[in-house]
């Protein structure tokens, strides 16, 4: 075997030897006593393939029927959502008095706050001091230390 591979490679590139070591000649599950042949492994291969193709493919389109089920039986979000809208309506006005209601107290509290001591100030980041100083009209921009300062005078 070893010549016969020389003998055929030797016009397409020099060679002078051909060595071949039997772990090279085995395939994965042949076993040299009493073993497949390579095509009967290939066969095998080839099977397990198209069983494992055809199982994913029951199996996709059993996803795909049972998606239509539900998408019958079921009602939509859109059917719920419609389903919801009178309901949600009625709580919607109550839901926009109520913030209004809470914003003055928000505002109290935010402007007991601003003669606070500079440690509560100091502890508060830099997006809570900005929205006490919008809140009081004066200038946002700045490092955190000139924010608490205007928030001080």
């Amino acid at each position: 075997m070893e010549e016969e591979i020389r003998k055929a490679v030797k016009p397409i590139y020099p060679v002078k030897s051909v060595a071949i070591r039997k772990s090279q000649l085995l395939q994965e599950g042949v076993i040299t006593e009493k073993g497949k042949t390579l095509d009967e492994i290939h066969a095998e291969e080839a099977r397990s393939d198209a069983e494992i193709k055809a199982k994913k493919a029951a199996a996709l389109a059993s996803a795909m029927e049972d998606e239509d089920e539900e998408a019958e039986d079921a009602p939509s979000i859109l059917d719920a959502a419609e389903a919801m809208e009178p309901a949600s309506e009625k709580t919607e006005a109550p839901a926009e008095e109520a913030p209004a209601e809470e914003a003055p107290a928000e505002e109290a509290v935010a402007e007991e706050a601003a003669p606070a001591a500079d440690v509560d100030h100091s502890s508060m980041t830099v997006a809570e001091l900005k929205d006490l100083l919008k809140a009081a009209g004066k200038p946002v921009s700045g490092k955190k230390a000139d924010l608490i300062a205007r928030l001080n005078e």
